[in-house]
């Protein structure tokens, strides 16, 4: 990642967010002080690629350091009908769910097209509408971890819906970002497993507003 160990993150924070187009950034370091990953919350305005050379280059020239790309991750928020969308990186993998002493607990797993994996666990009192809840918070908490959590996901609703003879899911979301906070809405037809529909129908509501680059 770099030539340089014992990284001070506050000092490499204050530097990156300075370049243009970063609106927030939030560094991960190893035991060694080593730079794990580096994960930006953009400006949608400016393109992510110029962003991670001016990045590159500041770090290289203000602390000696030498950025692998493959560690480093842009988020930023878009319109709609941005093509390299999250759902196009984010797949769901697994919904495991396990009952212990009147506790249920629900795991998601969200598998990206890079290989990497993200997961978030949500656990409360067994009940149907409890169960997809915790679908919904797991998928969320999963989401999250695959921001580098420079974005709160705050669950407001599950809904479950008739339409004509089909069966459907609505996840209602706040998005909260240093650019602002937003409410975005979800939806999934039901395919067998209704915790699955649910964890789709999160993934398409913060797909609306989330694009990610590397």
């Amino acid at each position: 990642m770099g030539e340089n160990g014992n990284l001070r993150p506050d000092e490499l924070v204050r530097l990156i967010e300075g370049v243009e187009g970063v609106v927030s950034c939030r560094v991960l370091l190893n035991n060694q002080g080593e730079l794990l990953h580096l994960y930006i919350l953009a400006d949608p305005s400016a393109e992510a690629k110029q962003i991670m050379r001016d990045v590159e280059a500041v770090c290289l020239s203000q602390m000696g350091l030498r950025l692998d790309r493959s560690r480093c991750s842009i988020t930023g928020v878009v319109e709609e009908d941005e093509s390299d969308s999250l759902l196009t990186r984010l797949r769901p993998h697994s919904v495991q769910s396990s009952f212990c002493e009147g506790t249920l607990e629900v795991k998601v797993e969200l598998h990206s097209r890079e290989g990497l994996c993200y997961t978030g666990v949500a656990s409360g009192q067994a009940s149907l509408y409890t169960r997809q809840r915790l679908a919904a918070l797991a998928t969320l908490a999963a989401l999250e971890e695959s921001f580098g959590h420079t974005c709160r996901l705050t669950l407001e609703d599950v809904v479950v819906f008739e339409i004509g003879r089909f069966e459907g899911v609505l996840v209602a979301i706040t998005m909260l970002t240093p650019l602002g906070e937003e409410v975005v809405v979800g939806s999934s037809l039901v395919r067998g497993d209704l915790e699955a529909a649910v964890v789709r129908a999160a993934l398409d509501a913060v797909n609306r507003r989330i694009f990610v680059a590397s």
